[in-house]
């Protein structure tokens, strides 16, 4: 395996389907990051990726965001910068967050689960606490999300 990865992820099925079916509901992209076939892809910074594909441990950074809205405003889910990390088959993926109140940091949005190292990465995904305060109360923490799914080409 070699070359640059991309992330292909879905986020939770559920949510999408329910935005694409509420009268205001908006599934955008910025920043490098794209959506096509209900997937998001992510493209890699690897000025700031680490990771040993052999092993399968590391960190594997992502540019983009993907921007989730409805409700006239009163829904709006974002997620910036992706970030997998990786260690004996397990970690988490965390997105970058802002506030006018605090530093940018990265908070875990879902734990994961490796399934396969080759020829791609693909692990179950589950929801953590500072995903759900990303995603609203209606889901529980260990909710199961879409698989995540890294490609290098």
């Amino acid at each position: 395996m070699t070359g640059s990865p991309t992330l292909r992820w879905s986020i939770k099925e559920s949510l999408l389907a329910y935005i694409e079916k509420i009268e205001d509901g908006q599934i955008d992209t910025t920043n490098g990051a794209s959506f096509t076939d209900n997937t998001f892809e992510f493209v890699a910074d690897e000025t700031a990726t680490q990771f040993d594909q052999e092993t399968g441990e590391g960190i594997i950074q992502f540019r983009g965001s993907a921007i989730l809205t409805g409700h006239w405003g009163a829904m709006r889910v974002e997620m910036h910068d992706p970030r997998i990390t990786l260690a004996q088959g397990s970690g988490d993926l965390a997105t970058r967050t802002n506030s006018v109140i605090s530093a940018e940091r990265f908070e875990p949005f879902a734990t994961l689960t490796v399934i396969s190292n080759a020829p791609d990465l693909r692990a179950h995904a589950a929801l953590t606490a500072a995903g759900r305060m990303l995603l609203g109360q209606q889901y529980s923490v260990g909710q199961e999300l879409s698989d995540v799914e890294v490609t290098w080409s």
